[in-house]
């Protein structure tokens, strides 16, 4: 095109040499610059204009017969990144002056001002001109005001982008930096790619020779290991590595109540970081949250050894205690005339039953938790042992004028596979804790089956239980009252629950709430496998 476009200027400058003219009507070369989507003007070696296409006449507002013969640097002042460029820097006049092609973009910042007109950016290409020794140069430009705004516009919007991004980046690291809790981003091979301060102290702690008792004083935080060192134990502990890589190739979270660590015992928590990519969903690495427990399972351990301890050393005392008034309860009371002194007796002999068994949770606690209790599997009919747990009870139930029954069960198979003695204890515990928290009304125990479980619910018609409270059963030392911080001692030790938990889950079965309302009662039912026959 411009190989076209000099062909013609070269043209015209010979011409104006010789009479200075505008097109002519019907001539082709204007026909051909016309049609151009660019602004064109041709000048001589002494800057004066030869030549101006009708897109050059419409952007800078300049008549072509009143410019042509014309200096050109009178007419349109040129601007580089808004600065007047004087006549020797103007591009047209380095090109009539080095015979070089010049050419601006839109990062050039370059733009024009026409005499009578309002300045506006273009891209240009001048390129030089000579015809039996007349020089000359043809300019061909263009209005880039839109694409210029639109850059603006892009690198607003990239400038506020990158901000925002910046600001989001420092926010997430703050809170990554600040939780007190392990906290590591690796990539789909399972190496660190991002770790926070509370990760770094506990693999540098795991990566360390120090006793574990040592972990539990503040001077831990004085330890001093480096990034290499703990990338080092990170790679080395194939554990935590193979959990980490199983739930990217699984792609599901995976948790981890207890991981032996090195000397640590930790609490993890990985999940898959995904992404789409078309139609497929792509892992490119994962999160790793890491909580170090050890402290708190020392702890723990400490405080079942005492218990069990504790229980061991009661119970004896408690058993002599409770057998001594006992005997004088029952040879003596006769004999005893003062009924103080024999309500006193009475007091001593109810007292220590109940310690005893409050000696008898803690040592179950204790047992459960260390799994020192085993368990003997066993086919029996669970209705006889709901009988027998009715029948000692039932007293109980008379004494507040509550009715305590076993609704009449359908012709289906009842027999169960599970321990038999702590089956009896668990349907004790729900069956006494009905009774302790109903004032009038009774308890029904129902049996049904479904999925080869059978499910045996204790209906009774008490108090009920807050939605909010709801979720405080089943944990130890608890119990589902008005009030986290508070409990209410005389209705056991908050261990009933959480033993005939454990109990179910280590028979295979399960227990739960099934259903509570607030002054009309709730439903407990536990589920064990139908036996096999």
């Amino acid at each position: 095109m411009i190989k076209e476009l000099t062909t013609i200027a070269s043209a015209f400058i010979a011409r104006f040499k010789n009479q200075p003219k505008i097109f002519e009507e019907g001539d082709m070369d204007k026909a051909i610059l016309s049609a151009m989507g660019e602004g064109l003007y041709v000048v001589d070696e002494d800057y004066k204009v030869v030549l101006m296409n009708d897109m050059a006449v419409k952007m800078t507002g300049l008549q072509a017969d009143k410019v042509i013969g014309q200096d050109l640097r009178k007419l349109i002042t040129v601007f580089k990144d808004d600065r007047p460029l004087p006549n020797e820097e103007r591009p047209a006049s380095q090109v009539l002056k080095t015979g070089k092609v010049f050419m601006a973009g839109l990062a050039d910042n370059l733009s024009i001002q026409p005499k009578s007109g309002p300045k506006f950016p273009v891209s240009a290409t001048i390129t030089p001109l000579k015809v039996g020794g007349t020089k000359g140069a043809v300019v061909v430009f263009r209005d880039i005001s839109l694409e210029k705004q639109s850059k603006e516009s892009i690198e607003k919007q990239v400038h506020e982008r990158t901000k925002a991004l910046i600001e989001e980046q420092a926010r997430l690291d703050a809170s990554i930096n600040t939780i007190n809790v392990g906290f590591i981003l690796t990539d789909n091979k399972a190496n660190i790619v991002t770790i926070n301060p509370t990760a770094k102290h506990i693999l540098c702690k795991s990566s360390t020779d120090l006793e574990p008792g040592a972990f539990h004083s503040s001077l831990i935080f004085n330890v001093k290991c480096t990034m290499e060192d703990i990338e080092k134990t990170f790679k080395s502990t194939y554990d935590l590595r193979t959990k980490i890589l199983s739930s990217i190739d699984k792609k599901n979270p995976i948790e981890v109540k207890e991981l032996q660590f090195n000397n640590l015992i930790l609490h993890i928590f990985i999940a898959p970081i995904v992404v789409l990519e078309g139609d497929e969903l792509v892992i490119i690495g994962s999160v790793v949250l890491v909580e170090d427990i050890t402290l708190e399972k020392v702890i723990e351990r400490s405080k079942d050894e005492f218990f069990s301890i504790a229980s061991h050393e009661l119970r004896t005392p408690l058993t002599s205690i409770r057998g001594n008034a006992a005997m004088l309860h029952d040879y003596y009371a006769d004999k005893i005339e003062d009924n103080t002194f024999r309500e006193m007796i009475q007091d001593i002999r109810e007292s220590s039953i109940r310690l005893i068994e409050i000696v008898n949770d803690f040592l179950n606690v204790s047992r459960l938790e260390q799994g020192k209790i085993i368990f003997k599997k066993e086919q029996f009919d669970i209705v006889p042992i709901i009988n027998e747990a009715i029948r000692e009870v039932e007293n109980l139930a008379l004494q507040k004028g509550l009715y305590l029954r076993l609704a009449t069960a359908k012709r289906f198979n009842s027999k169960v596979e599970a321990d038999q003695e702590r089956t009896k204890e668990v349907v004790a515990n729900l069956i006494s804790n009905a009774i302790k928290y109903t004032e009038k009304g009774g308890i029904e125990l129902s049996l049904t089956t479904k999925d080869g479980f059978l499910k045996v619910s204790v209906t009774d018609t008490g108090r009920g239980i807050a939605r909010e409270q709801q979720n405080l059963l089943f944990r130890k030392f608890q119990q589902a009252g008005e009030s986290l911080l508070t409990r209410d001692t005389t209705k056991g030790t908050g261990l009933g629950l959480y033993i005939a938990r454990m109990l179910m889950e280590s028979m295979g079965g399960e227990i739960y709430l099934a259903a509570s309302e607030v002054g009309k009662g709730s439903t407990f039912t536990f589920e064990l496998p139908v036996a096999k026959t």
